[in-house]
């Protein structure tokens, strides 16, 4: 059983996973850390063997910019993907 816990939307990727494996039901987004903490939450009843974490740092910092953040001492522009 996978499940996929995100703070954006992620029911296209759900889709394509659920095409082979067994999914945990959506619960929408957002609130990945409510589902966790709630032993009663769909994520809990169907017991997963594996998560992913799918998360946009924009929406997590959510304060401010992501440009005006820093992790770990790092800036996110020195975390940035390459861009082409």
């Amino acid at each position: 059983m996978i499940a996929i816990l995100s703070n954006i939307n992620t029911d296209y990727v759900l889709r394509l996973v659920s095409k082979e494996y067994e999914t945990v039901p959506a619960e929408g987004y957002g609130d990945i850390w409510g589902r966790i903490l709630d032993r009663n939450s769909v994520f809990h009843k169907y017991d997963p063997e594996t998560v992913f974490f799918v998360i946009d740092i924009e929406q997590l910092l959510n304060a401010q910019t992501v440009n005006e953040k820093s992790v770990n001492g790092l800036s996110v522009n020195d975390l940035s993907v390459n861009e082409q």
